[in-house]
């Protein structure tokens, strides 16, 4: 099976609360599973136990929440999501079932409106999409930075999907 990957590049650790929880609306209900380790008790956790994601991923660390749905502009099934911090900053990738992504231009539209949203509430230098791993320039489909274009990273999207 393959994967569509969609990474927040260098995200600033002291959004993650507002994001996860704001713009995600990650609950409880739409966990499948989740794990997380908690570096200042010293044990796993699950997404169901944590008061905050930014403080148990201090000052390093990572976890993992897979999701019945996420939405994302348009509502995606099955889709997992990975945390990775420094210090400061990390990455977030969510991962979507390819055949899940595929959706039509009014799709993909509304979730580049919802990632250029993202891109631009928390001041991101990059937000990549491609096949899994989308960290590879080959696999990579686009990036979103400050100086993209709605509609041509939408052609782009459309085009790499579709030929």
């Amino acid at each position: 099976m393959e994967y569509i990957e969609i990474i927040l590049v260098d995200f600033p650790r002291k959004h993650l609360d507002p994001l996860v929880y704001d713009v995600f609306k990650i609950s409880s209900d739409f966990v499948k599973s989740s794990n997380f380790y908690d570096n200042q008790a010293g044990k796993s956790i699950d997404y169901v136990d944590l008061d905050s994601i930014e403080r148990v991923l201090r000052p390093k660390g990572s976890g993992t929440v897979l999701l019945n749905e996420l939405n994302l502009g348009v509502t995606m099934k099955n889709v997992l999501v990975l945390f990775s911090f420094d210090e400061e900053h990390g990455d977030i990738f969510i991962h979507v079932e390819e055949e899940e992504f595929y959706k039509n231009e009014t799709d993909y539209r509304k979730l580049l409106i919802y990632l250029f949203k993202i891109q631009s509430t928390f001041h991101l230098e990059q937000i990549r999409i491609g096949f899994e791993p989308a960290t590879d320039e080959d696999m990579r489909i686009l990036d979103i930075d400050c100086n993209s274009d709605m509609e041509q990273s939408i052609a782009q999207l459309l085009h790499c999907l579709h030929t």
